[in-house]
């Protein structure tokens, strides 16, 4: 049988891009969004988008450190061999909270001037997690399905309002969900893509933007980021296609697990 046995290897790609919104060059502010994206060992990949909110004044700091702490304290969980995803993506949130108050301590600010969303996906060939503490969305698809939303955004009461990573009372209004291991498909957007994706008042997902979104990833060759789709999605956040119906900030995120036939 030696060299004719062969193993089905499910292994993970994907893209990621960010651009600064229109309002934000206009009035020389930095892109308030930002992503981390890592794929680690047994082939386990985290993703996640934190969205600063455009009231507080380093919220791209707030934003940048609450996806950075979650990637480091995940990777950490998983290396202890704990599998536990809906435990391990409920900590990394409780210590990303916590870093990003010792920062405004150490600042002299208030926790509230880092202020944040947060979305997140662990996911492993067992199973995963997923997790929002405001708005954006993440969206899944089984094979060739159709996709569905995990959360839907957390709008506030008020218009552009919603929830924050640095609210003392987040980890009330924390969202986690189990996520199944046949899921192939999953896309993280930030709230500046929201018009174009999704229909909010019947809360269903515009399905041929998340196809057409993921279809060159499943043509693309390699493991972890193809960085030329990430490229190529930066392009096409910067677009017109995209700027004339947003002024917002914008992040994106797309993977897929594709199937490899080892001998």
């Amino acid at each position: 049988m030696d060299g004719q046995l062969q193993i089905e290897n499910a292994m993970w790609r994907y893209a990621a891009a960010k651009s600064t919104g229109k309002s934000h060059i206009k009035s020389g502010l930095p892109c308030q969004d930002s992503f981390s994206c890592a794929l680690i060992e047994n082939n386990v990949l985290i993703l996640a988008v934190a969205d600063g909110a455009g009231s507080a004044p380093m919220s791209d700091l707030g934003a940048e450190t609450s996806v950075q702490t979650l990637i480091r304290v995940i990777s950490d969980q998983i290396k202890t061999g704990n599998i536990n995803y809906q435990e391990i993506i409920k900590t990394a949130a409780i210590d990303t909270q916590n870093t990003i108050y010792s920062i405004a301590k150490e600042k002299s600010i208030h926790s509230r001037d880092l202020a944040s969303t947060l979305l997140a996906v662990i996911v492993g060939d067992d199973g995963g997690a997923a997790l929002q503490i405001g708005d954006g969305l993440i969206a899944v698809r089984e094979n060739e399905k159709s996709w569905c939303w995990v959360f839907w955004p957390q709008h506030g009461e008020f218009v552009n309002t919603t929830r924050f990573i640095t609210d003392d009372d987040a980890m009330d209004f924390i969202q986690i969900d189990v996520l199944p291991p046949i899921i192939n498909d999953i896309i993280l957007l930030s709230d500046g893509l929201e018009n174009l994706a999704l229909d909010i008042a019947s809360k269903q997902i515009f399905d041929p933007f998340f196809s057409g979104l993921i279809s060159p990833l499943h043509l693309a060759d390699g493991v972890g980021e193809i960085l030329d789709l990430s490229s190529k999605l930066e392009g096409f956040l910067k677009s017109e296609r995209i700027t004339a119906r947003t002024d917002d900030d914008t992040s994106l995120i797309i993977a897929t697990r594709y199937s490899q036939l080892i001998k």
